[in-house]
């Protein structure tokens, strides 16, 4: 079940950190235990740099694409980006109607992109 926000940092923190093992699982990538999250300043969309991953250089690219229901019934599109190919840098979330998110997803919210998972097969 979501979780409906806004959330304290202690249980953000925690949601991040869910959603970033299961990401890192499914894709089979490097275990990362972020020492801290950053979120962007992308209107209270849920987007999150991944600490100490996020310090690497270069280039982030598309490793991975999720989507939830948010609690008003808006689609949410989660982008998983990594700069090094092994560890994942930032979630970038994006409600498709550009609102701020009502919740944060668990693992069990989400569902695999359709072009992913198609490329997957």
């Amino acid at each position: 079940m979501v979780h409906k926000l806004p959330l304290s940092d202690q249980a953000l923190f925690a949601a991040r950190q869910l959603i970033l093992d299961y990401a890192t699982a499914a894709l089979s990538m490097d275990s990362t235990t972020a020492a801290t999250f950053e979120g962007f300043d992308d209107g209270q969309m849920g987007s999150f740099k991944v600490f100490p991953s996020f310090k690497h250089c270069g280039l982030e690219r598309l490793e991975g694409e999720w989507g939830y229901t948010d609690l008003d019934g808006a689609g949410v599109l989660i982008t998983v980006f990594s700069r090094d190919g092994r560890r994942i840098s930032s979630f970038d979330f994006w409600r498709y109607d550009f609102g701020a998110l009502l919740a944060f997803p668990e693992p069990s919210d989400l569902i695999l992109s359709p072009f992913l998972a198609e490329r997957e097969s």
